[in-house]
């Protein structure tokens, strides 16, 4: 399933996210955030947070609000997409920051940061049982390889942004989360929000 989701064409990728959405694993859990986040179809992000929303764990949410941090644009707008899919209402302020391309929440959290967190989450060892024999099995991202479409960072490797004066990804989170549109006006988007009652989310 990892090598399918790394590498195969868009609609075995779909295909995957359906069989791993299948497995209630921990790994599982860790592949399908790393697939919400950075696979670059559209429809491939979609259907992981899909299969993440019903687990909704809180190293899950943390981990999604903590990727709205990453200075890479695929990133951030993968972790707001799949926020707005569990009906987070309380990150409604974070998402309104985010609006302007120029906007930051904080200090940018690196991808090998958010991976790592990952692992500490979710890579435990697991105790495993193989023809009598038991072993560990050390859960990992094996949704990350290389010629993947889920690519790596080299050592020392960054990624080039292009400089958005506004994040259309973000406004579209926006309405999926709450069912209102108030384009990019950061001031009428918070209005609503600070109307609404406290135990909305």
């Amino acid at each position: 399933i990892g090598s399918a989701l790394a590498a195969g064409p868009i609609d075995l990728r779909r295909l995957m996210v359906g069989a791993l959405s299948q497995f209630p694993s921990d790994e599982a859990t860790l592949n399908l955030i790393v697939v919400a986040w950075l696979d670059p179809a559209h429809e491939v992000r979609h259907d992981a947070a899909q299969a993440l929303a019903a687990r909704q764990d809180p190293d899950m949410i943390d981990a999604f609000r903590m990727a709205l941090r990453s200075p890479e644009e695929t990133l951030l707008t993968g972790a707001a997409e799949a926020l707005a899919e569990f009906k987070i209402r309380d990150v409604v302020p974070d998402l309104v920051v985010l609006l302007k391309g120029d906007r930051r929440l904080g200090p940018p959290v690196t991808r090998r940061a958010l991976f790592d967190a990952l692992q500490r989450a979710y890579g435990q060892p697991v105790p495993i049982e193989v023809a009598g024999r038991r072993g560990t099995h050390h859960p990992k991202i094996a949704v990350v390889a290389h010629n993947a479409a889920i690519r790596p960072l080299r050592p020392g490797q960054t990624i080039v942004q292009r400089r958005l004066e506004f994040r259309t990804a973000i406004q579209e989170a926006l309405i999926e989360l709450t069912g209102q549109n108030f384009g990019f006006d950061a001031k009428a988007w918070m209005q609503w929000h600070n109307r609404q009652k406290p135990d909305a989310n």
